[in-house]
């Protein structure tokens, strides 16, 4: 987790790599990525993703993808509005 986090801090978002992030938001929060329960890693990785979500909620509201992600993803919306809350506050 710790090299995911060095790898997001310095993650420059272009039109080609928003489709990265997406990804691999997909993949946090899909089945497959729970691997049969939501364990404390996963919950870690969701919580990294959100913050990083939070961090650049600016730049990936423009993207059509990020916007349709979170229409078709009921926890993941949860958990980025929480995020997105304590960001601005």
């Amino acid at each position: 987790m710790f090299k995911l986090y060095k790898t997001l801090c310095v993650f420059q978002f272009d039109d080609g790599n928003t489709k990265d992030i997406i990804a691999l938001i997909k993949y946090i929060y899909s089945e497959e990525g729970r691997g049969g329960g939501l364990d404390e890693e996963i919950r870690g990785l969701r919580s990294l993703i959100c913050q990083y979500m939070a961090t650049n909620a600016v730049v990936l509201s423009f993207n059509d993808g990020f916007i349709d992600l979170l229409r078709d993803s009921g926890q993941l919306v949860k958990d980025f509005f929480k995020y997105e809350v304590q960001r601005i506050s």
